[in-house]
């Protein structure tokens, strides 16, 4: 008896380790979608890993922050884009900028800010708390050539570039 004890045992244990052994991603064959839920195009996917970022593909897609974040103390993003539309000889650019900010603890004065060359406007000022996170969302009609959306709190920045969604580039 003590020996087929033994050997149900053994068994449990190694069915134990076999469910417990992570394999090693394959990111070459790497699908964000959820099979039977909701289908992800090569257009979503190429659009993510090029103004997302992608350790995999080893694309920078040139968000710049001023220090390292702490991802426990702080949850920040911001993302922007233009459309180019011209009207009888003048262009104007169609800007969207969203942005989310939420410090863990105490409150987070901060600014959303577009920047271009030699040129920046301020389209938002507020302070975020952890019960009201600062969220908001912009969208103008501008002349004016912005190529960066920024968040700023203090001397603290994220930024990361404007998408630029009917231009030649």
């Amino acid at each position: 008896m003590e020996f087929r004890n033994k050997i149900t045992m053994l068994a449990v244990l190694a069915l134990l380790l076999a469910t417990t052994i992570v394999a090693e991603p394959d990111l070459n064959n790497f699908y964000p979608g959820i099979d039977g839920w909701a289908a992800v195009s090569d257009s979503e996917i190429d659009f993510c890993k090029k103004y997302g970022g992608s350790v995999e593909a080893g694309i920078n897609a040139g968000a710049t922050s001023s220090i390292p974040i702490a991802l426990s103390q702080l949850t920040m993003t911001i993302q922007a884009d233009r459309e180019r539309f011209e009207i009888e000889g003048v262009v104007d650019y169609l800007y969207q900028v969203s942005w989310y900010i939420e410090p863990v603890a105490g409150q987070q004065d901060f600014e959303i800010v577009l920047v271009g060359p030699g040129k920046t406007l301020e389209i938002d000022r507020d302070v975020a708390f952890p019960d009201a996170p600062g969220i908001n969302f912009y969208t103008e009609y501008l002349e004016d050539d912005f190529t960066h959306a920024k968040i700023v709190s203090g001397s603290d920045f994220l930024q990361v570039p404007i998408v630029k969604s009917n231009e030649d580039d």
